[in-house]
């Protein structure tokens, strides 16, 4: 079964307070969204099955469907957010706080087996790296772009499960699970420019399941599994690489995509300024 890490929605929803910003969303392998602290990642603060899947052809219900990409979107009102997510047959899908799947588009067919999926506030829709290298954009309908194989300054084709983006300078963070690494690309036309750089290593021998997020304050968090089972959560060094362990989700638990509250939906009414900024930085 062809599983490509993606996007889905949430129904808007008021941010969260700062005190609050290491708030994270994830999806368990048995489908159910929950919601839980970096400080304690066991302690889900909420969980709710997600329903209203459907299989690749948009129309027929399947109840046994999954979520493996999760990402969040700023709202359309000030200081709101959405949730955004792509299933095991890459629908995308728009997901409420309690679950409610609302299909967004049936039409992106990846060929990988797994992917890391992000919002893009600078260009306003959803970056996918694949683990074969696929590289795509997607707009809030949910139609795919295809760019430019990924490749690896000096040469190596990566194998990305997981992908985050600093909302504030626009950086890219990509997990491999090949090489067991942290990659980025500081270019301001990314996916359009393909090209990653290897951080440095996690130290930590992972599989393709798993997710990668940034918040507002530049941290990287993932949730990365060492058996394809059961993950925990982990603090990332952006400047090494190094994973550390902040605790795992519970026995038998694994998680297969992260998502984090955007920091603001402002961001969306500032993309122009943000770009100009994102260019001038590179």
């Amino acid at each position: 079964m062809k599983t490509s890490l993606l996007i889905g929605s949430i129904t808007t929803l008021a941010l969260l307070p700062l005190s609050q910003a290491a708030l994270l969303f994830g999806v368990t392998t048995d489908n159910q969204l929950v919601s839980f602290d970096t400080s304690n990642p066991s302690n889900f603060q909420s969980a709710h099955a997600i329903s209203g899947l459907f299989d690749s052809d948009g129309t027929t219900p399947n109840p046994n469907g999954s979520i493996l990409n999760l990402t969040s979107r700023p709202g359309p009102t000030s200081g709101s957010f959405q949730l955004w997510g792509l299933d095991n047959h890459a629908n995308m899908y728009q997901i409420s706080l309690t679950g409610t799947a609302t299909l967004v588009s049936s039409g992106f067919t990846p060929s990988g087996f797994s992917a890391g999926f992000s919002f893009d506030p600078f260009n306003d829709n959803f970056v996918y790296a694949g683990d074969n290298a696929e590289n795509f954009s997607l707009d809030l309908n949910g139609v795919p772009t295809a760019n430019l194989a990924l490749t690896y300054a000096g040469g190596g084709v990566p194998s990305i499960f997981g992908l985050g983006i600093d909302q504030s300078f626009g950086t890219i963070f990509a997990l491999d699970a090949v090489n067991d690494s942290l990659s980025t690309s500081i270019q301001p036309n990314f996916p359009v420019n393909s090209e990653l750089t290897v951080v440095g290593g996690l130290g930590v021998d992972v599989t393709s399941f798993g997710g990668l997020v940034v918040d507002a304050d530049g941290n990287l968090y993932a949730s990365l599994s060492t058996d394809g089972n059961t993950s925990g959560l982990y603090s990332v060094n952006s400047t090494t690489g190094a994973a550390t362990s902040l605790g795992g989700f519970g026995a038998g638990v694994g998680i297969t995509s992260i998502a984090i509250p955007e920091p603001s939906a402002t961001l969306l009414g500032a993309l122009g300024a943000l770009a100009l900024f994102r260019r001038r930085r590179a």
